[in-house]
């Protein structure tokens, strides 16, 4: 990496940013890393562990803010060597070998302005003196400081025009189950508890849920998912669980470390649903889903689900964090809602203007080409479509935002 470690002289109200580019330097923030670290995206052990093992990865990117020697931000990052391959709907497009910049902007959402100002500045910089063809800020949330900072920029080469914007839903656990269950309209609250009562009734005392989460159940747990996930539709789109070395490379990390955990519906011995996420700092974030279909009519999945925010409850958990996406599920349950962006700056140069028009033309496309094949039913002759069967443009989203921040959800 061609950029200089240290302390930069970018300043300004007694903020000092400071960057950090090797991993041995990483191991001199482990004192502070902690305090500024909110998810397990940004957590230092989790972060040296998937660095280790990304064939792609060059060199860590650590942005610190300082105000008065102490530090009060960071932004975790890294760079990497990529081969950028688009697709206009189906039609693939020639691949574009690009250096970049990856930064995680989970729990940046409290950032004040003139730091938020200070690092999108220092990231332009690195652009600028050719360390990298672009970067990416992932999970950026729509309206914080970071993300208006970003697309505030004033050089039209560098902005990114078509970010992709998704909807977040969170759940807000109370203090039990039963309080989560009286906070439900009582529409929602029949539906729920007729979703369990419907199990119950088809299997009585023949089906269970197993709780994983030590190291030593995670090739059980692999050997149950991947014969759920095989039948799933996320596996017909190449989705979801996909049983490869990144997802057990993942799940056994995070095991290592006691931030796993996992759910099976069994019926009469048979694994039929089954839940897997991250139990971080009292958060747990769903990662990996799927459900068998022969037992679509019980609703399986969303039975789990609600033996899995039970356990939550009884964890003390403040939250479930359903990711992104706009299924069912997640407007039913969540009771929290924002909006976020992979917002991406591009370097003045020959490959990051490439690398914009390239990017731009294909997202321009692809959301116009989905929101027509929706309006017209393709979904429903080609099965390849259920990925977008719950696909909302940015207006809807916005007004489902909207209607969250004025408590009308």
């Amino acid at each position: 990496m061609t950029t200089v470690a240290g302390e930069s002289t970018v300043m300004s109200d007694d903020v000092q940013i400071a960057v950090y580019t090797s991993l041995e330097q990483l191991e001199q923030l482990r004192p502070i890393w902690g305090g500024l670290s909110f998810h397990l995206e940004t957590d230092l052990d989790f972060f040296l562990r998937v660095v280790a093992v990304r064939p792609e990865f060059i060199a860590p990117c650590v942005l610190l803010a300082k105000r008065g020697g102490t530090p009060v931000a960071m932004l975790v990052g890294r760079l990497e060597r990529v081969t950028l391959r688009s697709r206009i709907v189906c039609v693939p497009l020639p691949g574009l070998p690009v250096r970049q910049f990856v930064f995680v902007c989970f729990g940046c959402k409290d950032l004040s302005a003139p730091i938020a100002e200070l690092l999108v500045r220092h990231i332009i910089e690195l652009l600028k003196a050719h360390v990298a063809d672009r970067a990416v800020l992932s999970h950026c949330i729509r309206g914080s400081p970071l993300h208006t900072g970003v697309r505030g920029l004033p050089n039209p080469v560098m902005r990114d025009y078509f970010p992709d914007v998704r909807a977040r839903w969170r759940l807000l656990l109370p203090d039990s189950y039963e309080k989560f269950l009286q906070d439900m309209n009582s529409r929602k609250r029949t539906r729920l508890r007729y979703c369990i009562h419907r199990i119950e009734k088809a299997f009585r005392s023949e089906w269970n849920v197993r709780i994983f989460s030590r190291p030593g159940e995670t090739d059980q747990f692999f050997a149950a998912a991947e014969r759920i996930a095989s039948k799933s539709w996320q596996r017909d789109l190449g989705k979801g669980f996909l049983n490869g070395e990144e997802e057990h490379r993942r799940i056994i990390t995070n095991a290592d470390n006691g931030w796993w955990r996992a759910y099976i519906l069994y019926i009469k011995d048979r694994p039929v649903a089954f839940w897997t996420g991250e139990f971080y700092r009292k958060e747990f974030s769903l990662l990996y889903t799927a459900f068998d279909p022969e037992y679509r009519i019980y609703r399986v999945g969303l039975a789990l689900l609600l033996k899995l925010i039970e356990d939550m409850c009884g964890l003390h958990a403040r939250l479930i964090d359903f990711g992104v996406g706009t299924q069912y599920y997640k407007e039913l349950l969540g009771n929290d809602f924002h909006l976020e962006a992979e917002v991406t700056l591009h370097a003045p140069s020959a490959r990051g203007i490439l690398a914009n028009v390239l990017g731009s033309a294909t997202a321009f496309l692809n959301n116009a080409s989905v929101v027509l094949m929706n309006r017209i039913g393709l979904q429903k002759l080609d099965p390849g479509w259920k990925a977008h069967r719950d696909f909302k443009s940015l207006h809807q989203l916005q007004s489902i935002e909207k209607d969250y921040a004025s408590g009308n959800n």
